[in-house]
């Protein structure tokens, strides 16, 4: 079950790269869309997961305060 969900994420990075490298970056909505569509079963979790390594998505990350 876990090799599965791994290829499943692995496919989800190969479709992200192939669309940022065109500049179009999809929202975490349309990332979700298509892994139900390609029948990965990959949760909202795990989707945002993949997203955030992804040097696009960068700056939409919450910045964490460091403490002083």
């Amino acid at each position: 079950m876990k090799a599965e969900k791994e290829e499943a994420k692995k496919q989800l990075e190969v479709w992200l790269e192939s669309r940022l490298r065109y500049n179009d970056v999809p929202r975490l909505r349309e990332a979700k869309e298509w892994a139900a569509q390609q029948k990965l079963f990959l949760s909202l979790k795990d989707v945002r997961e993949v997203m955030r390594l992804q040097d696009a998505y960068m700056m939409n990350m919450p910045q964490q305060l460091m403490p002083r």
